[in-house]
C-alpha cells in the first residue's frame, strides 16, 4: 500500500522546505519549556529511523545538559 493513499496520512514523513527549516527549526529543538520533541521530523534525515534515533539522542543529551545545569 502507498503511504499517500492511506486514509488520513498524506505521507509517511515530514518534509521540511529551506524557508521552513531556517524559520522554525531551531525553535522545534529548543521545545516548550520541560518539553523537548524529538522525531525523524526534527533531523536532517527525513523518513528514516537513523534520523529518528538521531533525534531521540539529541534529546537525551539536552535532557542530560539540563541535569548538569
Amino acid at each position: 500500500m502507498a503511504w499517500p493513499k492511506v486514509k488520513f496520512s498524506r505521507g509517511a514523513w515530514a518534509e521540511w522546505s529551506r524557508e521552513a527549516r531556517a524559520s522554525h527549526y531551531e525553535t522545534l529543538l529548543a521545545g516548550d519549556g520541560p518539553f523537548l520533541f524529538a522525531g525523524e521530523h526534527l533531523s536532517w534525515i527525513n523518513g528514516w529511523q537513523e534520523g529518528a534515533v538521531r533525534s531521540a539522542h539529541a534529546a537525551l543529551s539536552a535532557i542530560a545538559e539540563r541535569m548538569r545545569g
